[in-house]
């Protein structure tokens, strides 16, 4: 299974030419590929578990969407006056869908802050100044009273205001994001932004890689087993720089 899902990922990261074989008896895989600007970064991301994982930001063990529930991963962009987003693009199946939808709308729904309002209450006129006068100062131990207690109320207010849950999107145990939403998920769709809008083209492409990368490898499917390179060995071709010129002078000869 390690071996077939290996084999997803080479393809997936446009690596046709390579040889795989695996020792039933030890469960070593041998993997031959070209040496090239791409090899180290094919070759880290090719051994990655992509465990992926939905889960509660305080209690961990609350996981909402695994592996099985992802439908598809694609890299996305898109174009405005302010420069080019490149986007992650996360389709779940239909059990995940319905547990978005119900995630997004409860509990990690965002919270509209709440606000504290206060009546003043004023005095008639006709009222007789020797009883306000001789009531002062019970009415200044009142108001000290009322303002304790509003300070408490407020502090209550504003606690349950900050206190939002969020969720965390996850691939092996290392954070995507943390957030909570905004609006209710209704399509089983996320769109998760890959760092902010660029005119760079050097910087487009290099999140745009990095979309397609973390999408090759978790459409890949879940890794059963932890692979590290044990051992990585050099070969030097047979093949001459004149046979190379014989070989396209023939090609170009047909």
């Amino acid at each position: 299974k390690s071996k077939n899902i290996i084999e997803k990922r080479l393809k997936n990261l446009n690596v046709e030419d390579y040889n795989i074989s695996v020792d039933e008896n030890t469960g070593s895989i041998y993997l031959q590929i070209p040496e090239n600007g791409d090899t180290d970064h094919v070759v880290s991301n090719i051994l990655q578990v992509a465990k992926f994982e939905i889960k509660d930001s305080e209690d961990t063990s609350k996981v909402y969407i695994k592996n099985e529930d992802v439908k598809k991963v694609s890299a996305v962009y898109n174009t405005t006056t302010s420069g080019t987003t490149v986007y992650l693009r996360m389709e779940f199946k239909k059990n995940g869908e319905n547990t978005l939808k119900q995630i997004s709308t409860n509990e990690y729904a965002t919270k509209n802050e709440t606000k504290n309002t206060t009546t003043n209450e004023t005095s008639d006129d006709s009222s007789d100044k020797n009883t306000i006068n001789e009531s002062s100062e019970e009415e200044n131990s009142s108001d000290k009273n009322t303002t304790t207690e509003n300070e408490s109320s407020s502090d209550s207010s504003t606690s349950e205001s900050t206190t939002q849950k969020k969720i965390i999107l996850s691939i092996d145990s290392n954070e995507m994001i943390t957030t909570s939403f905004d609006d209710p998920i209704q399509d089983g769709v996320i769109d998760l932004s890959m760092g902010n809008a660029s005119t760079d083209s050097s910087k487009i492409s290099e999140n745009l890689q990095s979309a397609s990368t973390i999408a090759a490898v978790v459409n890949s499917g879940e890794m059963p087993l932890t692979y590290k390179i044990s051992q990585n060995n050099y070969i030097n071709t047979d093949i001459t720089n004149d046979m190379v010129k014989k070989v396209v002078y023939a090609i170009i000869a047909v």
